[in-house]
């Protein structure tokens, strides 16, 4: 078949008009090539890029790389975590029912392998359509793709926040339903990740990635494990997708440290 510059164009053309249309709905950074979303621009109008510890356009806590290291006589942290001073967040459709929590030493550097202790899937899922933003909380390695799935018609964005950043680091724009997204960048550095659907800021979800194999979800009644822990003093911190508790622990060598926290209210 002979090359036609004309067929060419014409089949391009669709593609061009949806990144058009995008753009002057939801006055979005971009349509991207390889299908993620895309980073805030600055202020001067020149896109940031990213760089090379995976931070998108703004800056991101340092922490020196987590270390695997032979454990001596590690000790265990157990406690419990009291949700019960939260209210569920609003929305504009009522209530959205509040998740548990998950528990992760904030500051350790040094440790088992995350890879033979810490058994996540690479491959998380968030949900985002009108009133629902699911799942609530999920706990993810570094390195991880998160999916996120448009179910809603209207167009709108899915933005990700870190550590409490003003600005989202990342935006998804969707146009149609059944649009599916998988994004990798956000995820490539430790902290807390924030979703927020631009239909309803009050629909939130929290992604908390981890470099090590020191976090474990909260139960049902509360309760949490943290074991393997190389003696010393660490920062735990306890997290929901609408409060936080801080607490420096010190764990013994071959002993069990116990705990209390409390979230207080975010938000």
């Amino acid at each position: 078949m002979t090359d036609n510059p004309s067929r060419r164009r014409a089949l391009a053309r669709p593609r061009s008009l949806i990144c058009a249309a995008a753009l002057a709905v939801l006055g979005a950074s971009g349509c991207t090539r390889d299908g993620e979303g895309s980073t805030p621009d600055r202020a001067d109008g020149v896109r940031s890029a990213d760089s090379a510890d995976g931070a998108l356009g703004l800056p991101t806590r340092k922490v020196p790389p987590y270390r695997v290291a032979r454990v001596t006589n590690p000790g265990t942290i157990r406690g419990t975590v009291d949700l019960s001073g939260l209210r569920a967040p609003q929305s504009a459709c009522g209530a959205v029912a509040a998740p548990g929590a998950i528990v992760w030493l904030d500051d350790i550097r040094s440790g088992l392998d995350v890879a033979a202790e810490r058994k996540l899937d690479r491959r998380l899922e968030l949900s985002a359509a009108r009133c629902r933003l699911e799942p609530r909380l999920q706990l993810a390695l570094v390195g991880s793709t998160l999916n996120v799935h448009n179910e809603e018609s209207v167009a709108h964005q899915v933005q990700l926040f870190r550590d409490g950043a003003e600005q989202p680091i990342y935006r998804i724009p969707f146009i149609f339903a059944g649009q599916v997204v998988p994004a990798h960048r956000p995820l490539t550095v430790p902290g807390v990740l924030e979703a927020r659907s631009s239909q309803d800021p009050a629909l939130r979800s929290i992604v908390v990635v981890v470099d090590h194999p020191y976090a474990a979800p909260v139960g049902a009644d509360g309760r949490f494990v943290i074991d393997s822990v190389p003696p010393g003093r660490y920062k735990l911190i306890a997290m929901s997708v609408n409060g936080v508790a801080e607490q420096m622990v010190e764990v013994p060598a071959g002993a069990e440290q116990t705990v209390s926290l409390r979230l207080a209210p975010t938000g």
